[in-house]
């Protein structure tokens, strides 16, 4: 990548947070997979100067720690709210750092962290205000989703004329969007 690219992208992501929402329970297997996978996300974020918010659902405090040390603006999520209240809270401190891109993603997708400057890049320039992002393949996902996203997908088409990966986790936006997801 030329030295010039290489600047922008790093000034996009100095102008991004990443928001994301956990909940590990403590002596689960595929949780501490996932947990290894969110240590991992964050750290990446923080490497690329992006900021991290994590909304957090009762996590184990030694994975919490890990989070921060990491470099994660770790949030509580209230008791006894839901799931959706969760992402809504870390999308508002996400807003309320300031920083002109927003990035939904769940925590374990570590591999997108790098890639956020390309779907940010074109709200940047005003060519945009909302990016979702296509994956390559589904071929690592389980039999049952390999289905059934794409028809999600297909309906999503069908009902609003776009052709989009709405059934993939990760979008960015412009920073005033967040206001529609207030809690």
């Amino acid at each position: 990548m030329s030295e010039l690219l290489e600047r922008e992208k790093q000034a996009y992501d100095r102008l991004t947070a990443v928001a994301t929402t956990t909940f590990y329970r403590p002596g689960n297997e595929s949780d501490t997979h996932r947990a290894i996978l969110a240590i991992n996300t964050i750290r990446k974020a923080r490497d690329l100067g992006q900021l991290i918010i994590v909304v957090d659902g009762g996590s184990p405090e030694e994975i919490l720690r890990q989070f921060e040390r990491y470099g994660a603006r770790v949030i509580m999520q209230p008791k006894g709210t839901t799931m959706g209240y969760g992402r809504r809270q870390a999308i508002e401190a996400a807003y309320n750092t300031g920083r002109e891109i927003i990035v939904w993603t769940e925590p374990e997708k570590v591999p997108y962290i790098p890639e956020i400057s390309k779907t940010a890049a074109p709200i940047l320039v005003g060519l945009a205000d909302f990016v979702v992002p296509r994956r390559r393949s589904l071929e690592s996902y389980p039999t049952a989703q390999q289905f059934a996203e794409p028809l999600g997908n297909l309906c999503w088409e069908q009902i609003t004329g776009k052709k989009l990966d709405v059934w993939f986790g990760p979008k960015t936006w412009r920073r005033d969007f967040s206001l529609s997801f207030r809690l």
